[in-house]
């Protein structure tokens, strides 16, 4: 295993770990799918996960990818609004959100780095999003420049 895979599993254990323990003595932050803005912080991981054309069903031609993902700081809710039939039910217990827009496979200098987003969330719409919970981010308040 390299040593970025291993920095990788490491900050996903200690981000998990860490949003367990904090989970267990406050109740989650209740958020909105879009459109509502929503403001999160977190580390922001590059995951390697299976790419087209299966998605890792069958590796030997499978390509992998790196996308980024936000290990929150602590747990999160996402509530669904009635009568949304795109994003039609709530999430409990989020504690990463893969990220599409500002941040993408190109945004290295965000690698490990603690970050304020801004975007929307929305449930996962395809098989090469990493998480159940995305965040289309729209703006980094506060990261590296």
């Amino acid at each position: 295993m390299s040593l970025n895979a291993r920095m990788t599993a490491v900050a996903t254990l200690l981000s998990a770990m860490c949003a367990v323990l904090i989970g267990c003595v406050a109740q989650p932050r209740a958020l909105l799918y879009a459109p509502a803005q929503e403001r999160v912080s977190g580390i922001v991981v590059f995951e390697e996960h299976w790419g087209p054309p299966n998605f890792g069903e069958n590796p030997a031609t499978d390509l992998r990818t790196r996308l980024p993902v936000l290990h929150l700081d602590t747990f999160i809710r996402v509530k669904a609004l009635p009568g949304d039939t795109v994003n039609s039910y709530s999430r409990d217990s989020v504690y990463r959100l893969g990220l599409v827009g500002v941040i993408t496979e190109d945004s290295l200098r965000y690698s490990g780095k603690h970050v304020v987003l801004e975007g929307t969330l929305f449930l996962r719409e395809t098989a090469n999003q990493p998480t159940a919970v995305m965040m289309d981010v729209e703006r980094v308040v506060h990261g590296p420049s």
